[in-house]
């Protein structure tokens, strides 16, 4: 297309727009023809005001709780079975709760549907929202590590 656009911006492309090629693609397709048109200097704001309604959809897609127990266990340094293991050692429990709260509170998902991806029962997904959410008002560390794994996967809960 023969339409320069800096690095910077590309960048910037590249590192918000992540969900899918298409949304790639059209991300990339808007700058270029905004750039194309004469007297349009584009610099990092412009094109965040440009791309808004894309990267708005990017921070709604949703978080699978796969994806939620592999960032938990990575971060906790246990392995990806013991969110779904029977273990009650507190080493594999508090990760394992501290995932189930996550799962809670960054997907729609009914309890039931966690539950099931635990292999747990609705009410041990609920005792342990509640477990930690009551364990985060006392403990301002384990606060802390909620809301850093949130952020890891770009969720802001607090």
């Amino acid at each position: 297309m023969k339409i320069n656009i800096p690095e910077e911006l590309v960048s910037f492309i590249a590192e918000n727009i992540k969900s899918n090629v298409r949304s790639l693609e059209g991300a990339l397709k808007t700058t270029i023809a905004y750039a194309a048109l004469p007297g349009n200097e584009l610099n990092v704001e412009k094109l965040r005001h440009l791309l808004r309604d894309m990267l708005e959809k990017e921070k709604e897609v949703e978080i699978s709780f796969e994806s939620i127990q592999r960032t938990v266990a990575d971060y906790y340094d246990v392995r990806l079975a013991d969110m779904t293991s029977k273990y009650r050692q507190r080493s594999v429990a508090l990760p394992r709760q501290v995932a189930m709260y996550l799962c809670r509170r960054l997907t729609a998902s009914s309890l039931p549907d966690i539950a099931n991806a635990f292999g747990k029962t609705h009410a041990t997904i609920l005792h342990a929202f509640r477990a930690v959410t009551n364990r985060m008002d006392v403990d301002s560390s384990l606060r802390s590590q909620v809301s850093s794994i949130a952020q890891k996967m770009g969720k802001n809960i607090f």
